[in-house]
């Protein structure tokens, strides 16, 4: 039942739960007043809705904005002042979870804060004994309703840095409130027409194949960007692998993870489902990918197909002779390594990309965040689409540690996206390319392709897998 209790400010929105958070409390103005249930915000004629189930764990979360709203737990309150059409003067969104009485300030969050440049833009983090208040949106309410929760990269450093007993997650929160915008068709937004275009040709029969010899039980997955800016690198690790593996087989097809992190939940659902079904039913039972966004979604939804990336196979196998050889020189043996944050709580491929650089006898210098509090590229949650200015704040962090890390820096990466994205500012390869080419890839001359370019490669790869293997599904 929900509790009355003092506003925090003469004029606040506050909701107060017990568990989970589904009813609130507006109080600033008594001469007026409205009522709000379940977790909607009045803001002109189309409430702003936030997912109840993602707020279980707060036990209070406050809008603030001027005097304009008095509400009471009643629902058979009706208002009595109706709101403007325009938007809202600046408001603050505040979500409230437990601490401990005395218990030391969360330092973790103090770090967070001066390196999300998105908590930066519209956050502050406010902490006391007995609650942490992470104000989690200083915009207008139309910003809120709309744009605002695609301004999260969605890396999940947040998460990560919240202490387990808290254990707040304002990636999914975020996510949470793209699939509401989106079931509202109020998004995506035109900016993100090029990264679906992009997706859809990833799914079409024109891009797509699965290439299964027989008896093929378990298959490469490349994803999208990979594939097309690297052909011949992908070959050579798919003729590699298949030396432990003989019956290896390929699949070209797109993950549809754009969908996803952009909240066109019906449509991810329908595209991967067709994917994973088509790979059960031909007798897969073991997927391996090189995209930790790929990772990320065979192992949420790819039950009962196993997962694993291609890095953990090849540092636990040998790796390509030229490797070994070529790389072993002195002046190259210092690098660092950006882990993608898509693969941040994958501690195993964290170790074993180390592993496969130690082999070679290269010295790896860690970046101040790496591993499970890497940061991200800036690519994550299609935010440059949106403010290409926030994105590139994540780069520059990026860059200036690599830079703090090494006198002449070297970055290895493992993640197509990060490399393409940070490769203007910063020295930086994939692990593929050291592994495959390295003598060309540590002179900076490894081939990496562009669009247009990418799509025919796609298409010529295809055509090759059809004759290489002796039994091809589309």
């Amino acid at each position: 039942m929900l509790q009355a209790r003092p506003s925090l400010s003469s004029a606040g929105f506050i909701w107060q739960t017990g568990t989970p958070c589904r009813s609130i409390r507006v109080a600033t103005n008594p001469e007026a007043y409205t009522v709000c249930s379940p977790l909607a915000v009045p803001c002109g004629p189309t409430p702003l809705s936030f997912p109840s189930s993602k707020f279980w764990l707060w036990t209070a979360a406050e809008l603030r904005f001027p005097a304009w709203i008095f509400s009471t737990a009643r629902p058979s309150l009706t208002s009595r002042m109706s709101l403007p059409e325009k938007d809202l003067p600046e408001c603050e969104l505040l979500l409230f979870s437990p601490n401990k009485p005395n218990s030391p300030p969360c330092r973790e969050l103090h770090r967070m804060r001066s390196l999300c440049s998105r908590m930066q833009f519209f956050a502050a983090i406010r902490l006391s004994q007995d609650h942490c208040r992470l104000l989690a949106a200083r915009q207008s309410i139309q910003s809120i309703r709309q744009q605002l929760p695609f301004f999260c990269n969605l890396c999940g450093l947040c998460t990560a840095v919240c202490p387990p007993k808290v254990g707040l997650d304002p990636a999914a929160m975020f996510l949470e409130m793209r699939q509401q915008i989106v079931a509202s068709r109020a998004a995506p937004f035109p900016e993100h027409r090029r990264l679906l275009a992009y997706e859809e040709r990833g799914v079409s029969d024109r891009y797509s194949w699965f290439a299964l010899p027989e008896n093929c039980d378990t298959v490469l997955f490349p994803g999208c960007a990979f594939v097309g800016t690297r052909p011949t690198r992908l070959l050579e690790l798919f003729e590699h692998l298949r030396q432990g593996i003989p019956s290896l087989g390929m699949v070209l097809g797109c993950c549809t993870k754009p969908s996803h992190d952009l909240g066109r939940t019906d449509f991810f659902q329908s595209k991967f489902e067709e994917l994973r079904q088509a790979l059960v039913q031909q007798g897969v039972r073991r997927v391996l990918v090189l995209c930790p966004s790929c990772h990320a979604i065979f192992k949420q939804y790819g039950s009962p197909l196993a997962t694993e990336y291609v890095y953990t196979l090849l540092a636990d196998q040998s790796l390509p002779e030229k490797y070994v050889t070529d790389v072993t020189d002195g002046s190259r043996r210092r690098v660092t390594v950006h882990d993608p944050c898509a693969a941040r709580q994958d501690i195993e491929v964290h170790a074993s990309v180390r592993k496969i650089l130690n082999a070679a006898l290269l010295k790896v210098e860690e970046m101040p965040h790496h591993g499970r509090k890497t940061v991200c590229c800036g690519e994550g949650g299609a935010v440059p689409f949106l403010r290409k200015d926030l994105a590139r704040q994540w780069g520059d962090i990026r860059q200036q540690e690599a830079e703090g890390a090494l006198t002449v820096p070297l970055t290895v990466t493992y993640c197509a996206g990060c490399v393409d994205f940070l490769k203007p500012r910063m020295r930086i390869v994939h692990l593929l390319d050291l592994l495959f080419a390295p003598e060309t890839t540590l002179a900076g001359r490894a081939k990496i392709a562009r669009a247009p370019f990418t799509y025919l490669n796609r298409l010529l790869l295809k055509r090759r897998l059809k004759k290489m293997l002796s039994r091809t599904r589309r």
